[in-house]
């Protein structure tokens, strides 16, 4: 089943803004741009880091870092893959990911926006970041799930992390679509898949914002970003948005 190209509406970050950001070749040009200490970035990228190694479900196979970006976990998950396939949209953002990544149990394919260029069933496990927020339409997201459902093997994993709001969604900068779990859910249980776990992993915090820019030791970033993730889970995130971790398995 071809996957119609996945484009913003009208007035969102084109194609071309994300060559511009791949010109960073940082973490600004995935993460938060006005990041120019990059202390943030970081702690956000430590944070997704760490769920996503704890969901992953085994060691080596092959693994799909769709939508890789710069490359920023493609070579993290090949130290401990059989093999990684790192796919991305923006050709720019490819030419960073492959100059910054050595290992070499890598390849690199640059996707159309149509049918994932892989085989039935190839795929052992799949990390998604931040990448599907981005698909604006229904019927994109639904038929890019297919995808996934097609490439990833029976009994193979697929671990997503998005920006997710509890109630309703919400359509940030007119590029960012910030979804429940519950549609995710939805769409990639109709394409053959099992919601194993949906947990909130950070929650924005002004203060862990503002330290961050000042150069507070890592350590203690990471402490109050865990601590206004408690305070979320006790109330307060169902007015807000999170970054959640939601993993599936194949069926």
């Amino acid at each position: 089943m071809a996957c119609p190209p996945v484009q913003p509406a009208g007035g969102a970050v084109t194609g071309a803004d994300w060559s511009k950001r791949a010109a960073l070749q940082d973490l600004r040009a995935v993460l938060d741009r006005a990041d120019t200490t990059g202390s943030k970035n970081h702690l956000v990228d430590l944070i997704h880091r760490r769920a996503i190694e704890r969901a992953i479900a085994r060691p080596g196979g092959v693994v799909l870092d769709f939508g890789c970006g710069i490359g920023r976990l493609t070579g993290w998950l090949a130290d401990s893959a059989a093999f990684v396939v790192g796919v991305e949209i923006t050709p720019e953002m490819l030419a960073v990911a492959r100059h910054r990544t050595q290992a070499e149990n890598v390849g690199w394919v640059l996707f159309d926006g149509e049918r994932l260029p892989l085989c039935h069933s190839s795929i052992d496990q799949a990390v998604s970041v931040y990448v599907l927020q981005h698909v604006l339409e229904p019927p994109r997201l639904a038929t890019l799930a297919t995808e996934f459902g097609r490439v990833i093997r029976p009994g193979g994993r697929l671990v997503l992390v998005e920006q997710v709001r509890q109630a309703g969604q919400r359509l940030v900068n007119r590029f960012l679509q910030q979804r429940p779990v519950a549609v995710y859910s939805r769409v990639f249980q109709a394409a053959g898949f099992r919601l194993v776990e949906a947990v909130p992993i950070r929650i924005p915090s002004r203060a862990v914002t503002v330290l961050s820019r000042l150069h507070a030791p890592a350590a203690a970033l990471v402490r109050l970003a865990d601590l206004r993730l408690t305070l979320g889970r006790n109330g307060v995130r169902d007015r807000l948005s999170a970054d959640f971790l939601m993993t599936f398995d194949r069926t």
